[in-house]
């Protein structure tokens, strides 16, 4: 799976992140300490080229996580931080798009012009292909509002 998403120009890292959706239980210890609420992980990450315009745009960063009790546009999907001034194809697409992830993805996030999904990789290679696939149409859909023109 991962020789698939690097074949594909994917960058493939272990990691871990913070528990979008945690259950208090499972971060308990034996003796009933708190454990921290992490989720160790694997990233799928692309490089969103340079728009031609890019020194006159601010970057745009967004994430959005899978929550069980999340009230948004797509069940089960929470924005953890919604992109300001973004273009609203990006969003129709993005906000179609999560619905199809994988079950084991638990975050998916654009900062400094990259793209990451942060899954379990419990599925197979059929949900890398998925994955990977998201990686690219979501690079391929522009972020950023269209420029006006100067005249």
């Amino acid at each position: 799976m991962r020789r698939f998403a690097m074949g594909e120009g994917a960058v493939v890292e272990l990691t871990k992140t913070d528990d979008p959706d945690p259950d208090g239980d499972d971060y308990l210890t034996a003796t009933g300490k708190p454990l921290p609420q992490v989720l160790s992980v694997v990233a799928y990450r692309l490089h969103r080229p340079p728009s031609t315009h890019w020194r006159k745009m601010d970057p745009i960063d967004w994430c959005v996580v899978r929550r069980q009790a999340a009230v948004s546009p797509v069940p089960g999907w929470d924005w953890l931080t919604s992109p300001q001034q973004v273009n609203p194809d990006f969003t129709a697409y993005l906000t179609a798009a999560v619905g199809r992830l994988p079950a084991d993805v638990v975050k998916v996030e654009e900062k400094a012009s990259v793209i990451s999904v942060y899954w379990k990789e419990v599925g197979g290679a059929a949900s890398a292909e998925v994955i990977v696939d998201f990686l690219k149409a979501t690079r391929d859909v522009p972020v950023h509002l269209p420029l006006e023109e100067d005249d």
